[in-house]
């Protein structure tokens, strides 16, 4: 038999242990039982492609036919995918012997010799066993060597049957030596190696027909197996389009909120501007109705709307924020989409309806700032009104000053010389002058100068 011939009906057991799974041939022989018959099987321990001392971690295994092979690769092919399978459970592996440099060295170096020694020693026998006994026309069949060969080689079963047969041959040489060779032994002879070879035949049927039943029921449980990874799979499929479909969505809600989060920030930029332009205008307002009392009121008002609105901003702001929060969070625990999606489109709601409040307010806090500012309007009027009859009285009051100071400079010079009814007449005069700048708002003259003068002169 040739090595390549050989190759197709062998496969190599090995363990997926790194360090190395103890590999026993009644341990793999247990394990392949009902994969196909066992012509040959040695365990080896193999690293690097070499056979080396040490713990046996591979078992080179020899089949009567090349189904078995199939078989076995099947089942280990199936073995990977179902979890918990008995490939798995014992940590062991297939591969074809001609596929695998690893193993081929070892097959062809230390298993191949050996398998062609018995083909070898049962040509030998097979040859010594016809020269020694001649049979004669209607003898029974002899097992020739190409039954231990494919497709139908069960080398075990049919060397055994070689060997039963030199037995008989060496049995049947025992008594010619003492018995003639008669035709009536030959006949019974002839008869009862007719009645071995069928039940021999006979026994072969029957184990091809049982090799047949559970090769057939293998390959139901095969078929059976293979329906059920496929409803498993069309399951995962849908499992996995539902689950799918479920990410699109979750993903549009994730880019409605993005685009709602970026009209809150637009219109907080906004508010922000407002507020500003709302600081100033009431600094502004500060700077310019310091003296009027009755505005205070009203401008501490609008610093406590504007506090108020302040505080709704950073509200909206912290809620923003959340908002983020809650976003990166649900993109990092995205099993939990579907609940947090709800979470969020609550929170969205929320967030849509202290908006809305939010520009109520916004919106009176706006009336309320056009108020102010009219009545900003109409002060500041005023204060110009005022201003300008300030700046008319101003001018009268010193033209009345320098009035007086004419006066005064008068008086002086004419203290000595006039009467007594003179300085009553300018007494006179400083009263009503005094009451005209009372009545302007200005000082009265001091009388140290001007009406103690006149008491004296008077008394």
């Amino acid at each position: 038999m040739e090595l390549k011939t050989c190759q197709k009906y062998a496969v190599c057991i090995y363990s997926t242990v790194p360090s190395g799974n103890k590999v026993v041939a009644g341990t793999v022989t247990r394990f392949l039982e009902g994969l196909g018959t066992i012509c040959d099987i040695r365990s080896f321990c193999i690293r690097d492609g070499q056979s080396v001392g040490g713990v046996a971690n591979a078992a080179m295994v020899v089949f009567d036919s090349k189904d078995s092979v199939e078989r076995t690769m099947k089942s280990f092919a199936l073995g990977k995918e179902i979890a918990g399978s008995s490939w798995q459970k014992k940590s062991f592996a297939a591969a074809r012997i001609g596929n695998s440099r690893d193993f081929d060295k070892v097959f062809s170096t230390r298993v191949f010799p050996r398998l062609g020694s018995k083909l070898s020693d049962l040509k030998e026998d097979k040859g010594s066993g016809s020269n020694q006994t001649q049979p004669t026309e209607g003898s029974g069949p002899v097992h020739s060597l190409e039954d231990c060969s494919p497709p139908t080689k069960r080398p075990r079963t049919e060397s055994c049957g070689v060997i039963y047969n030199g037995n008989h041959t060496s049995a049947s040489r025992q008594p010619s030596s003492s018995i003639p060779e008669s035709p009536e032994w030959m006949r019974a002879r002839i008869t009862q190696l007719t009645g071995d070879l069928q039940s021999a035949r006979a026994t072969l049927e029957m184990s091809r027909v049982e090799q047949d039943l559970m090769r057939r029921d293998h390959e139901v449980e095969l078929e059976r197996v293979r329906f059920s990874m496929m409803a498993q799979q069309r399951d995962a499929d849908e499992t996995l389009s539902r689950k799918t479909a479920e990410c699109d969505g979750l993903s549009l809600g994730l880019g409605d909120v993005l685009a709602r989060e970026l009209t809150l920030r637009n219109q907080m930029e906004a508010l922000r501007h407002r507020l500003a332009i709302s600081d100033e205008n009431l600094m502004l307002a500060r700077s310019s109705l310091n003296g009027f009392a009755d505005l205070g009121a009203k401008m501490k008002s609008i610093e406590v709307e504007l506090e108020g609105a302040r505080g709704r901003a950073y509200k909206l702001q912290v809620q923003n924020t959340q908002l983020e929060q809650k976003m990166s969070s649900d993109t990092r625990e995205f099993d939990k989409a579907n609940s947090n999606a709800k979470i969020l489109e609550s929170k969205i709601n929320q967030l849509e309806a202290d908006l809305a409040s939010s520009r109520e307010q916004l919106h009176s806090t706006e009336q309320l700032l056009v108020s102010a500012q009219r009545s900003l309007e109409l002060t500041e009027g005023r204060c110009s009104s005022t201003h300008q009859q300030y700046e008319s009285t101003k001018e009268k009051l010193d033209v009345c000053k320098k009035t007086l100071e004419n006066e005064r400079a008068i008086m002086q010079n004419l203290k000595d010389t006039l009467t007594l009814d003179v300085y009553r007449s300018l007494g006179v005069t400083y009263q009503s002058m005094g009451a005209f700048l009372s009545a302007v708002g200005q000082p009265q003259i001091s009388d140290n100068d001007g009406g103690t003068a006149l008491k004296r002169e008077s008394d």
